[in-house]
């Protein structure tokens, strides 16, 4: 994997209940605790349709949502990419384009 294709995650803890997650120095949402103790994720972009499903997904801990959440991010991305080339929103993106 090239320098520019390199994906960096990072997890800030707001609280015991509350994490936010960041791809690329970019806010993509957080995820947070249930009072069940199961862990839920709030992304800040609109989810793939075919994605939808994983939000309603039971996470153990913080780590294993958010790394789902940034598989999401990804997949939103790409997805952009592809439908909209990456030129036309790469300057413009500031966490969601809706």
């Amino acid at each position: 994997m090239n320098e520019e294709n390199k994906t960096v995650t990072k997890f800030k803890k707001i609280n015991a209940y509350k994490t936010d997650i960041y791809v690329n120095e970019k806010h993509i949402g957080s995820v947070e605790q249930e009072v069940s103790g199961t862990w839920t994720m709030k992304p800040s972009f609109p989810p793939l349709v075919e994605e939808e499903y994983l939000l309603k997904t039971i996470y153990v801990g913080p780590v294993e949502a958010g790394r789902q959440l940034a598989t999401m991010f990804q997949n939103y991305k790409k997805t952009l990419d592809a439908a909209l080339g990456t030129r036309f929103y790469q300057n413009r993106y500031n966490g969601s384009l809706f």
